[in-house]
């Protein structure tokens, strides 16, 4: 699903069952099925999302990736940070 006002940069991976609430302006590197992202979220250039990651209000630099069964809130997250309960490579 993608809601109102929201753009995708070119090149950008979106699996199916995702949703998007809010606009996107960067490269994201990809992002699995199930992932949510809500109103508020940046992503940075080469940003990943993996299966069944919500985030809201999130800050994530360039090549932050959020692994499965993530739930990421308000801080913003640096460069290059790997968040959540297992690596994944595919991101």
């Amino acid at each position: 699903m993608i809601g109102p006002g929201v753009t995708i940069a070119d090149g950008a991976v979106i699996h199916s069952f995702c949703t998007s609430c809010r606009q996107q302006s960067a490269k994201e590197r990809s992002r699995r099925p199930y992932a949510r992202l809500r109103p508020g979220t940046s992503l940075g250039d080469g940003a990943g999302s993996a299966i069944f990651v919500e985030t809201k209000a999130a800050v994530l630099e360039a090549g932050v990736k959020v692994n499965h069964l993530s739930y990421i809130g308000e801080p913003p997250w640096a460069a290059n940070s790997n968040i959540g309960a297992a690596p994944s490579p595919e991101l």
